[in-house]
């Protein structure tokens, strides 16, 4: 089940006149969350994201570049239809970008378990 799994979350009420449009966070395994924010889902067979999958996808996810991208598309909430426009970097775990950028993460004070 998904509530089982580290999983990334969207605040789903998000308009471009706040500071920031996408707030994404981390969810850990056995929490539940309300409406207004939106887990991603994982199939059943998959074992999800491991605590550096999740933060990376963080990181990358609250950056200013995405914000801006998605702030020009988005008028009072977001969605997955507005996820899926979005010019994601395709980067593995084995590049040398994957752990800089979980570095990085790791020294703004976000700690992956």
């Amino acid at each position: 089940m998904d509530y089982q799994k580290a999983r990334l979350a969207f605040r789903a009420i998000a308009r471009n006149t706040d500071a920031r449009t996408i707030i994404v966070g981390a969810i850990p395994p056995n929490v539940f969350c309300g409406n207004s924010l939106l887990p991603n889902k994982t199939p059943d067979d998959s074992p999800g994201m491991n605590g550096t999958e999740v933060l990376f996808a963080q990181d990358v996810l609250n950056s200013f570049v995405l914000d801006w991208f998605i702030r020009l598309i988005v008028t009072a909430n977001i969605n997955m239809f507005y996820l899926y426009q979005l010019p994601l970097p395709r980067i593995t775990t084995a590049q040398k970008y994957f752990s800089d950028i979980v570095t990085c993460a790791e020294l703004d004070g976000i700690v992956a378990h």
